[in-house]
């Protein structure tokens, strides 16, 4: 305790306590004036129920407007309730958190200028472009690929012998048709 050191953190927790109190007694002070505000309009509810009363007994189809003041008089009721609630719940995280006088703010956030789907026409070129070398692509595969030997120069080149004879393809063999009669002439 005699160490000067302790004593200024002693000094310096104490104000951090002071300066906490205070920001809490400022933000009870800001949710009570909500509070006020909600009593008056509670005053000013049951100031429209007196009147619809006293002219309910004049006259009888005022039922509508009764059934809308409760409405608006439970409404009122729950969002009092809930704002109480919330303001508990503020001051007591608040006196939990020590972390809130620690906060900082350390860049602030920035908004992106570009829209979204922007780019449909650079998609579409790039799009073209990779069918359009894929296509190519596949064919140069497909012609690696291929190892059939379709002419007398393939065999050649494969074989490394020369092509000493070749039967050709005849494919319309069958264009002349015999005709037998029963004279047998054609």
């Amino acid at each position: 305790e005699d160490n000067p050191q302790v004593e200024m953190e002693d000094e310096r927790l104490e104000k951090m306590r002071n300066r906490f109190h205070d920001e809490v007694k400022r933000r009870i002070k800001e949710k009570e004036f909500y509070i006020d505000d909600l009593r008056a309009q509670e005053a000013g509810l049951e100031q429209a129920i007196t009147d619809v009363s006293n002219q309910l007994r004049d006259t009888p189809d005022i039922v509508a407007q009764i059934e809308h003041v409760q409405k608006e008089i439970f409404y009122t009721y729950s969002h009092y309730d809930q704002l109480l609630e919330k303001l508990l719940e503020t001051v007591v995280s608040q006196a939990n958190d020590s972390r809130v006088s620690n906060a900082k703010v350390i860049s602030e956030a920035s908004v992106s200028a570009t829209v979204a789907g922007r780019m449909k026409s650079v998609y579409v070129i790039f799009s073209i472009l990779l069918g359009i070398t894929l296509g190519v692509g596949f064919g140069f595969l497909l012609e690696n690929l291929d190892h059939s030997m379709r002419s007398a120069d393939d065999i050649e080149n494969i074989l490394g012998v020369p092509v000493l004879g070749s039967i050709p393809d005849s494919g319309k063999s069958s264009d002349k048709v015999y005709r037998v009669t029963k004279s047998g002439s054609e």
